[in-house]
């Protein structure tokens, strides 16, 4: 006979896996009705500007700067500026003699005045002309259509902040084809959340925004005290100002920002807990609510697999729930890798599934645990 205790761990497991399913579940229709949805113009810019700021990215930045200068040809106005936060490489140096061997494109550099990719992207908005503002990272590459794809989620007045898909490229290997499923899956969560008019994450490697709306809510903003975080905190300050539906999701090939996957696990982990480090400050509730849901789904699918080592009646219920989480991600994840072209990462579904529990709790506790930098910078923890 079950203990009491037992059976109120039943109970919540069994609430937490129908709060997982249907939030996923609510995910994908998200994703359905966003890419069914017709593509419409935009509303026609007077100006786009497109901002990136860069550290230590001698490597990348060659890349990022030909793939803009390849965009597609635009009726309007556009500029680049790129602002180098205090590198310690060449990459200014790189940059600048880039920018004076293509005298014909609207390049500007720009020396970082403050310190972070918050500050940086702060000081190239006010001096932006355009109307709109797209922002990228240094390590990206935008498709040949990223800006006219773009500005298609501005296809009326109350939107106010446009996310785009990011695709890890390229994925040749095991763990690199491990990372492009796992990004998957962000991607779709985020495009799917904001197709119902409730979004949960931005990426910074590929978003856009009103400069008037950047501008009025900058000053609601709470999170200086976090060294990251232009996106998540950027999103949730415009939807508090702006309502929720002032953001929207551009689902389109020619919207796609390619990035590259991290080389390996000590840097992969580096990252994650960079991310998971400004949880403390997000105080919106469609960010805060998705990200305790999944959380804690994982976590009791991570303790029933811990708990069938030592006690085989836990193996059935462990099984159960991991079916479950199957059959309940692979709906969106088939569809979100085929419209980025990666449905061979699918092969590693099962796989992932199995690990994603122990990786979960693995960032958490090492980011409660550890202090980590990002590019020569500590990231400040959640506790």
């Amino acid at each position: 006979m079950m203990s009491e205790s037992l059976v109120w761990f039943l109970r919540f497991a069994e609430f937490s896996a129908l709060l997982y399913l249907s939030l996923i579940g609510a995910y994908t229709i998200g994703w359905i009705k966003l890419i069914n949805k017709t593509k419409k113009p935009g509303i026609p810019p007077t100006g786009v500007s497109v901002v990136v700021a860069c550290r230590n990215e001698a490597n990348n930045i060659v890349n990022l700067l030909v793939s803009m200068s390849n965009q597609h040809n635009t009726n309007f106005f556009i500029e680049y500026l790129v602002v180098d936060d205090h590198s310690e490489d060449e990459t200014a140096n790189i940059a600048q003699q880039w920018i004076n061997k293509h005298p014909e494109t609207e390049f500007r550099l720009l020396k970082a005045k403050g310190y972070g990719k918050k500050e940086a992207i702060e000081q190239a908005v006010s001096q932006a002309k355009g109307q709109f503002i797209l922002v990228t990272d240094a390590d990206c590459r935008p498709a040949a259509g990223w800006v006219n794809s773009i500005l298609q989620g501005f296809e009326n007045e109350s939107v106010k902040m446009v996310l785009g898909p990011v695709k890890l490229h390229p994925a040749h290997n095991f763990f690199e084809q491990m990372q492009a499923l796992e990004f998957s899956s962000l991607i779709g969560s985020a495009a799917g959340a904001a197709a119902l008019g409730i979004p949960s994450m931005a990426n910074g490697a590929n978003m856009a925004f009103c400069k008037d709306a950047f501008e009025a809510v900058s000053a609601q903003r709470s999170d200086d005290t976090y060294a990251s975080g232009d996106d998540m905190f950027l999103m949730g300050a415009i939807a508090r100002r702006y309502g929720r539906k002032s953001i929207t999701f551009v689902a389109s090939e020619g919207a796609i920002v390619e990035t590259n996957a991290e080389k390996n696990l000590k840097s992969f982990l580096r990252q994650r807990i960079r991310w998971a480090s400004k949880s403390g400050g997000y105080n919106h509730i469609f960010t805060i609510a998705p990200a305790w849901i999944v959380l804690v789904f994982n976590v009791l699918l991570f303790c029933l697999m811990a708990a069938s080592f030592f006690n085989a009646i836990f193996i059935p219920l462990m099984l159960l729930f991991l079916l479950l989480k199957l059959l309940t991600d692979l709906p969106l994840l088939q569809r979100v890798t085929t419209f980025l072209g990666q449905r061979k990462t699918m092969k590693y579904f099962l796989l992932l599934s199995l690990l994603y529990p122990v990786y979960v709790v693995g960032v958490v506790v090492a980011g409660m645990v550890f202090n980590v930098s990002w590019k020569g910078r500590k990231v400040i923890k959640t506790v």
